[in-house]
């Protein structure tokens, strides 16, 4: 082999890297992307701190604009809670603009004393779901651990 024939191959797999990472960027680029996190605290609203809160944080990390549903709980059996009237800083329906979040919350002692009557016990492994206009369903990485035996108040 000669070398343009050398020089010919090697520009030729440079350019057909380079095509397929931008194909890949552009992609990822312009798919809707949402990420879905639990977190615990308080509210701080006003002169006092609320009871304590487990919250529910969607955000859009895309460049693009996701309308979402509220999101819901799903438990270890299969069944979903469902928030007729969320706690949020939004309502829903809602158009989550890219770079930006919302947040879902409820009273920890609520939450546990509705798993406690609906027969949970012992520590609780809840998964946030949050489903799009599409309706593309977005989890958080790792269920969240809550401990109905713990005391919140």
């Amino acid at each position: 082999m000669d070398l343009s024939a050398i020089i010919t191959a090697v520009v030729a797999v440079y350019g057909a890297g380079l095509s397929t990472y931008i194909l890949i960027r552009n992609y990822r680029e312009k798919r809707r992307q949402l990420t879905v996190a639990f977190s615990n605290g308080w509210l701080t609203f006003g002169p006092e701190l609320s009871k304590f809160m487990l919250f529910i944080t969607i955000a859009n990390p895309g460049n693009r604009t996701v309308t979402i549903n509220s999101p819901h709980i799903k438990l270890p059996d299969g069944k979903s809670m469902f928030f007729s009237k969320p706690m949020s800083d939004v309502t829903f329906p809602y158009e989550l603009k890219e770079g930006k979040n919302c947040r879902v919350w409820i009273e920890m002692e609520l939450l546990k004393r509705d798993l406690i009557e609906h027969g949970y016990t012992g520590n609780v492994n809840l998964k946030a779901k949050v489903e799009d206009r599409t309706g593309k369903l977005y989890k958080p990485k790792k269920p969240w651990k809550l401990n109905l035996e713990e005391k919140f108040d």
